[in-house]
């Protein structure tokens, strides 16, 4: 209570105590005060805080989609540029046609009067004709051997290279079936 007086600027010499009910009673109020206070100002501190972390989450989010859009327009730049680029090195129809007009002219001053006219597209090649396919020798179907039985139509290796052979060589017999085993029935398992 002294402290009190003095802050006010007011000096009191004489201040008379306080009972106990009436201490307990100021030290309970300012003890709640207290508590509300730091409550609240707690509260203010989160929300504060929180509302700082939302606003840097959205930024970044900004930031990022901004260096993607980026990224897009340089992407786009880039093939505007080669597109132009292609454009350019195109030469233009009426370019094309003075090119032609110069070498008609040029032709008519060397006297290549019978020359063939300049092709407007390609030149279409006449199709040449097609040898018949040659038919294969006739052999006689063979049988399927054994790996052990000779083919039916053996190579000689003493032949010559120009002659071709007469049959083609018989492939090999199919590998053998495993033998089967009559299957047995399973016992029920006993509990």
């Amino acid at each position: 209570m002294r402290t009190k007086m003095r802050i006010m600027g007011l000096r009191g010499e004489a201040i008379k105590p306080l009972n106990e009910e009436a201490a307990a009673e100021l030290g309970a109020e300012l003890l709640g005060e207290a508590t509300i206070f730091l409550v609240a100002g707690g509260c203010l501190v989160l929300e504060f805080w929180r509302h700082q972390r939302h606003q840097r989450h959205k930024q970044l989010e900004q930031s990022a989609a901004w260096d993607t859009l980026q990224d897009e327009v340089d992407r786009l730049s880039l093939m505007l540029e080669t597109l132009q680029a292609r454009v350019r090195a195109v030469p233009s129809q009426s370019a094309l046609e003075e090119l032609r007009a110069q070498l008609q002219e040029m032709r008519t001053q060397l006297g290549a009067r019978d020359a063939p006219p300049v092709p407007s597209a390609l030149p279409l090649v006449p199709p040449t004709p097609m040898a018949p396919p040659v038919a294969p020798p006739a052999c006689p179907p063979t049988p399927l051997a054994p790996p052990a039985a000779p083919p039916a139509c053996p190579v000689t290796p003493l032949a010559p290279p120009a002659a071709p052979p007469t049959c083609p060589v018989t492939p090999l017999a199919p590998p053998a079936a495993p033998p089967t085993c009559p299957a047995t029935p399973l016992a029920p398992p006993v509990y």
